[in-house]
C-alpha cells in the first residue's frame, strides 16, 4: 500500500512539473523597453493622442492635452509579459526635443 501512495504521489509530481514546463511561457516577467514617436493626431473630444513610432506603428493614449501634432516623444512601454506588440501598453510619455 505504502508503494502504490509513493508512485502516486511521484506521478501526481511528475504531472505538475511537466504542466509546469509546458507553460513556462504563461508565467513570463513584465519587460519594459522604450520608443520614439511623433504625435500625428489629436483628438481633444475624445481626449485622445495617436502618435507614430520609430518602426511605423500607430498608438493611441489618452490626455490630448499639452500636446502639439509633430511633437516628438519618448514612451515607457511594456511588453505585458507576451510576445509581439499587439497587447503592449504605453505606460509613460515625454516630449523630448531632439528626434
Amino acid at each position: 500500500m505504502k508503494r502504490v501512495i509513493a508512485m502516486v504521489i511521484t506521478v501526481v509530481i511528475f504531472i505538475i512539473s511537466l504542466n509546469l514546463i509546458v507553460n513556462a511561457d504563461v508565467y513570463k516577467k513584465e519587460n519594459k523597453y522604450e520608443k520614439l514617436g511623433t504625435i500625428v493626431e489629436l483628438d481633444y473630444v475624445n481626449d485622445t493622442v495617436k502618435f507614430i513610432d520609430n518602426e511605423g506603428h500607430l498608438w493611441v493614449i489618452h490626455s490630448a492635452q499639452n500636446w502639439v501634432i509633430h511633437d516628438h516623444i519618448k514612451c515607457t512601454m511594456s511588453d505585458n509579459g507576451t510576445e509581439g506588440i499587439e497587447d503592449d501598453k504605453v505606460l509613460n510619455v515625454k516630449k523630448i526635443k531632439n528626434f
